[in-house]
């Protein structure tokens, strides 16, 4: 099937139709600068050609990379302390609580080539400055990256789902996912269903005649937590109601189920980016669909 490599993403999403994108073996790339020392939320948003996952060598490119080794084929130990001035690629093993694998992007990790014989090459390695081929990521989980000592760029490349829709779980807790399409979207699109109903709280009693939410509904409510960058910008917070407030016509109030703001107002203009994960908070298990 014809190829098409897109300048960048957007130009992917402005020319290419839904249609096309399922017919065709489309390629794309998502690109994304960390600053220095700060750590930004990522989503692999392509599969292979094979329409099978990338493994975390395929899909991430990094246009800084230290020496973890002198010479790995004749050196006995791996520079001291290397990783500490490395990107740090931080994969996370299920909901917040399992903790994480971490792993550093190296110019010349450690591997070996045939029985005995040691050379370097670029890729993800552990402290040891020994390379972890095809680390697998966790499917419809984002990651961290975290830039060390100066900013970094990250290339995110592979072919664009071919699957009409995609399905991905989160559990009770904390959970950094992401989308499976590489599109910016809002996450009150009907695109995207939460299934979140059974866990919906109500932020009012009756949201056409009262002046007030109820008190601290949100603390009950799932949360979603939209990155506005790297780790010190901050999130955009939103929490899902059975009945949030919004304006249906001049001065007519009307409650329906979406994600609010702590006012349990109805948000209708909150993006999730492309390329980028984010972190739903559940007091339940659920899985979340997307049409493409």
């Amino acid at each position: 099937m014809k190829k098409l490599m897109f300048v960048g993403i957007a130009a992917l999403c402005a020319t290419v139709s839904a249609e096309s994108i399922e017919s065709q073996n489309v390629v794309g790339y998502t690109t994304k600068t960390i600053p220095a020392n700060q750590y930004m939320m990522l989503a692999v948003q392509f599969d292979s050609t094979a329409n099978t996952a990338l493994s975390a060598d395929d899909a991430f490119t990094l246009d800084q990379a230290p020496d973890s080794w002198v010479d790995p084929e004749n050196d006995e130990n791996c520079i001291a302390g290397w990783y500490t001035n490395a990107p740090c690629l931080k994969i996370p093993q299920g909901v917040g609580s399992l903790g994480y694998t971490d792993l550093y992007y190296t110019r010349n990790a450690c591997y070996e080539e045939s029985t005995d014989v040691w050379k370097g090459k670029p890729g993800w390695a552990d402290q040891l400055g020994m390379l972890v081929e095809a680390p697998a990521l966790k499917p419809g989980y984002g990651v961290w990256i975290k830039a060390a000592n100066e900013p970094v760029t990250v290339t995110i490349a592979g072919q664009v789902k071919a699957a009409s829709f995609d399905t991905f779980s989160g559990g009770i807790g904390y959970n950094l996912l992401r989308l499976p399409y590489p599109v910016t979207i809002n996450a009150s699109d009907s695109k995207i269903d939460w299934n979140l109903s059974g866990q919906a709280v109500a932020a009012w009693v009756d949201p056409e005649n009262d002046e007030n939410c109820i008190a601290d509904w949100y603390k009950d409510a799932p949360c979603l937590k939209i990155p506005q960058g790297a780790s010190a910008l901050g999130y955009t917070d939103l929490y899902y109601s059975s009945n949030a407030c919004y304006e249906e016509s001049p001065d007519v109030w009307k409650g329906k189920p979406g994600w609010a703001d702590q006012l349990g107002m109805l948000v209708t203009s909150a993006n999730i980016p492309e390329g980028q994960g984010f972190w739903l908070i559940l007091k339940a298990a659920t899985t979340v669909t997307h049409t493409k």
